[in-house]
């Protein structure tokens, strides 16, 4: 599986790091609208730079949109309608006008058995803290 992650700000940074760390992770692509900060963040992390949403979109199975949340929407767009498997950064968009839009477009892109997946990252649902919380609250 190839990831790409779109926007190498500090947590698109956290999500290169991972996904070069992951050995079911083949290769990792990167891409920013500030092109050396991606530039960097490849060499640090053996990731290809790519200049173009469109061609890195053509080369990856998974896509981290780490961008800021005002572009969630267009990124996300781009990606899902190109068939590519999403993990968006919270919130999935600015207004739940653009959040409803998404659902249709995932909806108009599964295909028949569902198979493009998307996911919203909301990193506290995997805290080992809150997983011990929740255990509590399910078993007093």
């Amino acid at each position: 599986m190839d990831a790409a992650i779109i926007g190498v700000g500090s947590m698109g940074k956290n999500h290169v790091r991972v996904y070069s760390e992951l050995k079911e992770v083949g290769d990792v692509y990167v891409h920013d609208v500030d092109g050396g900060a991606a530039e960097r963040i490849g060499v640090q992390y053996d990731a290809t730079t790519s200049d173009s949403i469109d061609s890195l979109l053509d080369s990856v199975d998974v896509v981290s949109i780490c961008v800021p949340t005002k572009y969630h929407f267009d990124v996300a767009k781009k990606a899902i309608e190109a068939g590519v498997n999403c993990l968006i950064e919270k919130p999935i968009s600015s207004t739940s006008e653009e959040g409803e839009e998404l659902l249709k477009i995932i909806k108009d892109h599964s295909g028949a058995n569902g198979d493009l997946i998307v996911g919203v990252g909301h990193i506290e649902r995997f805290n080992p803290i809150v997983e011990e919380i929740m255990k509590l609250i399910e078993h007093p």
